[in-house]
């Protein structure tokens, strides 16, 4: 049966060359992404790819109003060249929790070093609810990359999400001690910027790999945070700071309130350590904030 005017456009996009290149060993992907509130329900109106970067069929494990969503990049990984651009938008009074089936790659980078970059753009309109999980981010030694996320927020909306990096794979004996990397996070309510942060590993990585204001010579480094909030959740906050002291080296999480969202890091060995403990964190404080309780996607059982 032939396929349709629409079916053929997403195959042939999935295997065009960047069109902003005129290196064909260079790969462009872009996904955008929108959701809208319609009749209860939250429905993805907007979903339109270019290259190698697209959704499956949204997932209503929590019922109708909080879909889940799984962003699929068959490659795995960025090499040389290539670029990823995410755009999602939440209108008003909608909600949805995003994620990966995987960990994402930047690979060592090919002999003319060209930039690797992942950009990410959360638009979240007013009364809106996004739960942010993309899996971890593996940063292979010789990579030359940079990974962007920028999260915008308006009256009552509430995010939730968080980042993990993992430098080389030590436990391969490939650890991360040549190339680059720079990761900047920033958080705006209002257009005002609320939280930023950023890693900085473009020059003189020894310093940074091992110095105490930077990564102590450990691997992996992550945070989850959950906000804009009015409460200072003490009681929750002190639960799991004794959860922590009882399983985890103190050394490596730690709990805080910056401003008006709660954060919590981790610095060590182990993405399987950060995501454990941040998915605990999750259970505990999304019934609180959310008003729902903890429903873990499916995808990361599989």
């Amino acid at each position: 049966m032939p396929k349709t005017g629409r079916q053929a456009s997403i195959e042939m996009t999935a295997i065009v060359k960047n069109p902003l290149s005129s290196n064909q060993d260079d790969w462009f992907a872009r996904l955008d992404l929108e959701f809208q509130r319609r009749h209860g329900r939250t429905a993805l109106v907007k979903n339109h790819h270019f290259g190698p970067l697209s959704v499956q069929k949204p997932f209503y494990p929590e019922g109708s109003e909080h879909p889940h969503v799984y962003v699929i990049h068959p490659p795995g990984g960025i090499v040389s060249g290539d670029r990823l651009d995410l755009s999602i938008l939440l209108q008003s009074d909608s909600q949805a929790l995003i994620t990966t089936p995987g960990a994402g790659r930047f690979y060592r980078a090919r002999s003319k070093n060209s930039l690797q970059k992942q950009s990410v753009e959360l638009i979240l309109d007013k009364e809106t609810k996004l739960e942010w999980f993309p899996l971890e981010t593996i940063v292979f030694d010789g990579a030359n990359a940079e990974l962007e996320t920028k999260i915008s927020l308006q009256e009552g909306s509430i995010f939730i999400g968080w980042e993990i990096c993992c430098l080389g794979m030590p436990a391969s004996q490939q650890n991360f001690s040549n190339g680059s990397f720079f990761q900047k996070y920033i958080i705006s309510i209002d257009n005002v910027p609320a939280f930023v942060d950023v890693l900085d590993l473009r020059d003189g990585l020894g310093e940074m790999l091992t110095g105490k204001a930077g990564m102590q010579s450990k691997t992996v480094v992550g945070f989850l945070l959950m906000g804009p909030v009015a409460e200072n959740f003490e009681e929750e906050l002190d639960t799991l700071r004794c959860h922590v002291a009882d399983n985890y080296s103190a050394k490596s999480f730690s709990l805080s309130k910056v401003g008006q969202f709660l954060i919590w890091r981790y610095l060590g060995d182990s993405a399987d350590a950060a995501k454990k403990m941040f998915t605990y964190f999750w259970t505990v404080m999304r019934p609180r904030i959310l008003s729902r309780q903890a429903c873990l996607p499916r995808i990361w059982f599989t």
